[in-house]
């Protein structure tokens, strides 16, 4: 009997202890059913959010039509959305599901924080619209200058950013020729200089973290024409040298640092039908890869390529004038008209360059190509009352929406003695050197300004000549 009891009672207080857990786990399963309702409902109707995005920076400043690839939390639709670029460029909207890609029509400009917002994306399936936002930092390329040396000192190559801060000695040498920089903006890029120290010419090429490369050439060599590309590599004319029993005359050699060449430290040359001497009296490289176009002395133009093959005749299509920024079109001129080819359809055509208005007080000088449809030409002032004429100098935009002064020297004598444009086509560069008279010591070293291509606005300039975008 009292065992009965004993038993009953530890089954009563058992019931009377588990009737607050059963009611608190059943408490804890509806609180979780119910939160996970509502997230579920919160998801339903949640706007569409940015998961990543991914673009290259340095491509994006070299060649038109680069794409930044947004990945989104859901499938969105195109109808609605408005796309706002901050500083404004270019750009066109298209969508594939989870995936906006934001293609640029042009080149983006250096050194420049920019913001990719897309407003209105309706998501697909839950009919919820919001906006997504993205920003990244295109790359400073910056600038590399010759400085002369004065009397008995050796000549200097800088190189600063692109607003002419941190300016720093990189090479020197007793006489410095050209100059070139290889690798994309925002890389270790390297550069490259014909020197003299007084035992001959050779080309020094400099590279990030190692010591010098010396690029052996021909004895008693005459180096001219030095270049660079994107792609990392190096080319120039030996006008005159000799090798063993060989004599270069105009040689265009090119010179990989990572490949063969770069292992043997020789120079490859460039040579025309069945391995024939190509004489070369300029060439370019074709924008952002390891073609070139070399123009002979009998007023041939060729496309050949640095790794080799059979070069391509283009013609006879007068001097060489470069390419168009970020396009696949060479320049070339036969004054007093300048022909522009599409290499990629091998096409050419009239370039309708249209010098500025004519004042009798003004002369036009050199030009530079901007765009298809642009140009920046020298204008020097003169005062023909005086001897010397030539007071100032001007850079004056061409378009077809009339002429625009871009930059005037500030009055006080100085000239402008050359024009080039950014790779990009975002800045004009101008050498202005003082016609003060002065000895070797004292005599103003000329300066290298950078302007706005657009309005002319923010100019600022670098020490030294010779840019590396000129070449």
């Amino acid at each position: 009997m009292s065992s009965e009891v004993s038993t009953a009672a530890r089954r009563s207080r058992r019931d009377r202890g588990s009737g607050p857990f059963r009611r608190g786990l059943a408490i804890a399963i509806v609180s979780l059913v119910v939160l996970v309702g509502v997230l579920a409902v919160l998801g339903a109707i949640a706007p569409p959010r940015l998961s990543g995005a991914s673009i290259n920076v340095a491509a994006a400043t070299e060649r038109p039509g680069q794409r930044l690839a947004l990945t989104l939390s859901q499938p969105v639709a195109i109808d609605g959305a408005e796309l706002i670029v901050t500083p404004e460029a270019a750009a066109e909207l298209s969508i594939d599901g989870t995936t906006a890609t934001v293609r640029f029509s042009g080149m983006l400009d250096y050194a420049t924080d920019y913001t990719v917002r897309i407003e209105g994306l309706r998501g697909t399936a839950t009919g919820a619209t919001g906006a997504i936002e993205t920003r990244f930092t295109t790359p400073d390329p910056g600038i590399v200058t010759l400085l002369r040396g004065a009397a008995g000192e050796p000549d200097r190559v800088v190189r600063s950013p692109i607003d002419g801060t941190d300016v720093e000695t990189v090479a020197e040498a007793g006489t410095i020729g050209d100059l070139a920089v290889a690798g994309s903006p925002g890389t270790e890029q390297m550069i490259a200089v014909s020197v003299d120290d007084g035992d001959g010419a050779r080309v020094r090429i400099l590279v990030p973290d190692q010591p010098a490369v010396e690029a052996h050439g021909p004895y008693e060599a005459s180096i001219r024409s030095l270049r660079g590309t994107e792609a990392g590599l190096f080319g120039w004319i030996i006008s005159r040298g000799v090798d063993g029993e060989r004599d270069y005359v105009n040689t265009l050699v090119v010179y990989d640092l990572a490949g063969e060449s770069g292992t043997t430290n020789v120079p490859v040359e460039i040579t025309g039908p069945g391995g024939a001497a190509l004489l070369a009296v300029d060439w370019a490289w074709v924008p952002g890869s390891t073609s070139l176009v070399v123009q002979d002395q009998d007023g041939f133009t060729w496309l050949a390529d640095a790794t080799g093959g059979e070069p391509t005749l283009l013609g006879t299509q007068g001097i060489l004038r470069g390419f168009v920024p970020g396009t696949a079109m060479v320049l070339t001129e036969d004054a007093p008209d300048l022909l522009v080819t599409d290499l990629a359809t091998g096409e050419a055509a009239p370039f309708g360059l249209r010098p500025p208005a004519s004042d009798p007080d003004a002369v036009a000088g050199e030009s530079a190509v901007l765009a298809v449809d642009a140009a920046v030409w020298i204008v020097h002032r003169l005062d023909r009352t005086r001897t010397p004429s030539l007071i100032g100098s001007s850079i004056v935009r061409t378009d077809a929406d009339g002429d625009t002064v871009l930059f005037e020297t500030s009055g006080d004598g100085s000239i402008i003695l050359d024009v080039c444009v950014s790779p990009n086509g975002q800045f004009v560069a101008a050498t202005v050197a003082s016609t003060a008279v002065g000895d070797a010591t004292t005599a103003p070293r000329p300066t290298t300004v950078l302007i706005d291509a657009r309005d002319g606005g923010s100019s600022r300039s670098v020490p030294g000549e010779s840019i590396n975008w000129c070449g």
